[in-house]
């Protein structure tokens, strides 16, 4: 039995549901506190930061691209008067690095 193979598995099913449960969590926070537009501002906005981080070749550390991404999308959702606080900021970026993850992995 391929040992290491199982345990590929077992990590990326639960790290997949995981991220399922933080994706709702945010989401469920995110309606409660936030009119429809908001949200997808807000999604679309930690996205294109995400990709961006992911693509400038400028920050090479992942710790690095988070406190971009972080610091751009509370400056820019500050100005757009849309209200988040930090874990749930940080949370929706994880998340939103996670599914691009999936689909790179799914891509391969």
């Amino acid at each position: 039995m391929d040992w290491q193979h199982l345990l590929t598995g077992v990590v990326t099913t639960v790290v997949g549901a995981a991220l399922v449960l933080l994706i709702r969590l945010a989401a469920q926070w995110l309606s409660m506190h936030m009119t429809e537009a908001q949200r997808a501002h807000a999604k679309d906005l930690i996205l294109t930061l995400v990709r961006a981080a992911e693509q400038s070749g400028l920050l090479k550390d992942g710790a690095a691209k988070k406190a971009w991404v972080l610091a751009q999308a509370q400056a820019q959702l500050a100005k757009a008067g849309i209200p988040l606080d930090l874990a749930t900021l940080d949370t929706l970026i994880e998340a939103t690095v996670g599914e691009l993850n999936d689909e790179f992995w799914k891509c391969t």
